[in-house]
């Protein structure tokens, strides 16, 4: 009866073993064959450049690297030039903002010395006292 059973556990193992092998091959099929669909894709749009500019990818990169290497020196070198030479006369604007400051100091209180003096209490009898006692009862609780 061991026997039996070691039998039917190796024969189920290799039904197990199948079954793998099966799914694995099947997955690998198919991954084949999407690579081969990205393939084929690839290939066709290679193609549709080479058709929409005479030239093959590999050659119109190589092309475009040419023309970037021989146009781009001139560009920085220009652009770097006007950089170089861009020196701005802003005084004018400068004046204007600070005159702008100067009339706005003139409406802020903290700039007046009257209005600080009342602030800080040194015009004696010129400020405000509050009157506490009367404010007493907003404050006090019924416990």
């Amino acid at each position: 009866m061991a026997k039996s059973n070691a039998a039917q556990y190796a024969a189920m193992a290799a039904q197990a073993a199948q079954a793998t092998y099966n799914a694995q091959r099947q997955a690998t099929d198919s991954a084949n064959q999407a690579a081969q669909e990205a393939y084929n894709r690839a290939q066709a749009s290679i193609a549709n450049i080479r058709g929409l500019t005479g030239i093959t990818a590999p050659a119109a990169i190589e092309e475009y690297k040419k023309m970037f290497s021989t146009v781009i020196p001139g560009l920085t070198t220009k652009y770097e030039t006007q950089l170089d030479e861009f020196k701005p006369d802003l005084t004018p604007q400068y004046e204007t903002y600070v005159n702008r400051l100067k009339d706005l100091r003139g409406l802020s209180n903290l700039n007046d010395p009257n209005f600080m003096a009342y602030a800080t209490g040194k015009v004696p009898g010129q400020y405000l006292k509050a009157d506490t006692d009367s404010m007493r009862n907003l404050y006090t609780y019924n416990v």
